[in-house]
């Protein structure tokens, strides 16, 4: 149980490293990466619209030739948006289609995945800390150089006389 917990919370820091990262002692996530296309959601942050978000996201990732995988692109996204895109219209006032519809694992042709790695606390103008992201791309492009696996170490020595063990994860 505890191995299990102890994996589970290093892939969750990988993720999110690989999401947004950027931080002192880590590598430039997706989010933190200079560059890349991106879709600004209104001066203030915005609402997502299916006419000026959705497709110009795809487009973004096409017009730069890099779709190279269509099998292995998609969106990702946090809980929060994925709820905000099942309750609003395609086309306002006029549509009872929603931008996000069954199955719920899908949009636009293409996958969603939903994690809460991806940030909810973003600033756009404004509207300060409560901005989302919505991240499209071929993922099959996404780098990760790891040189080994998980190795746990069990440490009964450093903190003894104390009558505790120190576990060290590499």
């Amino acid at each position: 149980i505890v191995r299990d917990d102890i994996l589970s919370a290093m892939a969750d820091k990988i993720e999110s490293t690989a999401i947004h990262g950027g931080a002192t002692s880590e590598p430039d996530g997706i989010i933190a990466t200079t560059g890349i296309g991106n879709i600004a959601g209104g001066a203030n942050g915005l609402a997502p619209a299916w006419a000026t978000h959705i497709p110009a996201l795809v487009k973004e990732v096409e017009i730069d030739n890099a779709s190279i995988n269509a099998n292995t692109c998609g969106f990702l996204t946090n809980p929060k948006v994925k709820s905000k895109l099942s309750n609003t219209a395609k086309v306002a006032s006029t549509d009872s289609i929603m931008i996000l519809n069954d199955p719920w694992n899908a949009l636009y042709g293409h996958t969603l995945g939903v994690t809460t790695n991806v940030p909810s606390n973003l600033t756009k103008g404004t509207t300060s800390g409560s901005c989302s992201a919505i991240i499209f791309g071929d993922f099959s492009q996404l780098m990760l150089g790891l040189f080994s696996t998980p190795d746990i170490l069990i440490d009964p020595y450093t903190n003894g006389s104390k009558g505790t063990v120190r576990l060290v994860v590499m």
